[in-house]
């Protein structure tokens, strides 16, 4: 009777490790997240006078010279009250990143009307 309770102990403690060594793998398949030993900095400068955002990112100083590199400026246009966005995105070059982005609006036939700009977010 003993030696027969002792064979089902040892076969349930057998299938339970075999069950939980199917999924180390899986451990070991997490993702981590990586960073930069210095993160990526950003300037942004806006030109009343031309009404332009001048925004750079110091990631060839990083070494850092490619991938993908998204950006998205939300700024309020006082002369009408609404938040303005613009979107953008592009490859990361052996230079460091720099975009002129003009806070104006323009229409199809050229004709561009300068938004009055108290404060910006660039993200």
């Amino acid at each position: 009777m003993k030696t027969n309770f002792a064979r089902r102990v040892v076969s349930f403690i057998s299938s339970l490790s075999i069950l939980l060594q199917s999924f180390a793998p899986i451990a070991y398949m997490t993702p981590q997240a990586a960073f930069s030993q210095e993160p990526l900095t950003n300037t942004v400068t806006y030109n009343n006078s031309q009404g332009v955002f001048h925004f750079q990112v110091n990631n060839k100083d990083i070494g850092v010279t490619s991938g993908p590199i998204s950006y998205s400026l939300l700024y309020k246009n006082e002369l009408t009250g609404q938040n303005e966005n613009v979107n953008g995105s592009t490859e990361l070059s052996d230079s460091n990143f720099s975009r002129d982005i003009d806070a104006a609006t323009c229409s199809s036939g050229g004709v561009c009307v300068k938004h009055v700009v108290n404060q910006g977010l660039i993200k």
